[in-house]
């Protein structure tokens, strides 16, 4: 499945887990549902407002990080799902990894 895939059917609000698909990073997942869940939001939602929010504010270093991994071949459309949790957790103090 490729990122425009994943991206276009976020917005049936599937499965988290299905997205992320072989690129799970549970604890990113863990975190991300806390997050949802002190928001009184589903994980799916939260996802979906992670996504938008890396399309809007992403500075070009966050871009130039996604399109490098990309164009490598090292990022999966759930790595990019996580990436981009992982800067919104950041952003709202989640202390998310900077990592993969």
């Amino acid at each position: 499945m490729n990122l425009g895939t994943v991206l276009q059917n976020l917005q049936r609000e599937p499965d988290p887990v299905t997205l992320l698909g072989e690129d799970i990073d549970l604890v990113t997942l863990a975190r991300a549902s806390a997050a949802a869940g002190a928001r009184g939001e589903r994980l799916s939602q939260y996802l979906q407002e992670s996504v938008a929010a890396f399309l809007d504010h992403a500075s070009e270093e966050e871009w130039a990080q996604l399109i490098g991994r990309l164009r490598d071949g090292d990022c999966g459309a759930g790595t990019c799902l996580n990436l981009m949790l992982k800067r919104r957790l950041r952003q709202e103090g989640g202390h998310a990894c900077a990592c993969g």
